[in-house]
């Protein structure tokens, strides 16, 4: 388990480099706001096991065992992308999605890089349906808890990656590239 924490983030020295089980700390460099860029900054600096996935700090897994019977069903599968029950978007979107590690590794990011923080989960979801491997767990509960679910309170990074800037940028650029010559070689 990997922390990837923005250096500039205030309660940064709240963390420990090595926690009690093992999990560590990646402290990610100044960059665009949004997820794209620490996920991306965290992807090219570990070595990616079998599966690799993101939480945001605001997923809360209530399900004993989640990780094993995301990795099993991804086994089953053969590769590709499976997701659990988030209670907000269900099966709809992979808005937490564990994914075989041979795909960010052939593609070169985890997150689309040109998007800021939106649709990343709409752009993997897309590619991993689209390759015929994607599973979803309706059993696996990992609790979206989100302002759009009223689990969440407001906060200035829900302001900004939510604002009609981010929500136009990421709507776009996300149609752009999934209707791009380079998405149809992505899938190839």
């Amino acid at each position: 388990l990997v922390f990837v924490v923005n250096i500039d983030d205030p309660r940064v020295l709240d963390y420990d480099p090595v926690g009690a089980n093992g999990e560590y700390v990646i402290y990610c460099p100044p960059g665009e706001r949004g997820i794209v860029h620490p996920l991306n900054w965290g992807f090219e600096s570990v070595e990616l096991g079998e599966a690799t996935g993101f939480f945001g700090d605001d997923v809360v897994p209530k399900t004993q065992g989640w990780d094993r019977k995301l990795l099993r069903a991804l086994r089953r599968q053969g590769g590709g992308l499976v997701y659990g029950n988030d209670r907000l978007q269900g099966k709809n979107i992979a808005t937490h999605p564990i994914l075989d590690s041979r795909i960010p590794q052939t593609l070169g990011w985890l997150a689309y890089p040109r998007l800021k923080h939106l649709c990343v989960d709409v752009v993997l979801h897309r590619l991993a349906a689209d390759l015929g491997k994607c599973t979803y767990l309706d059993f696996v509960i990992l609790e979206h808890k989100h302002r759009a679910n009223g689990k969440a309170p407001s906060d200035d990074t829900y302001e900004y990656v939510n604002s009609e800037p981010v929500k136009d940028h990421d709507g776009r650029v996300h149609l752009e590239y999934l209707s791009s010559d380079v998405y149809q070689r992505d899938l190839s």
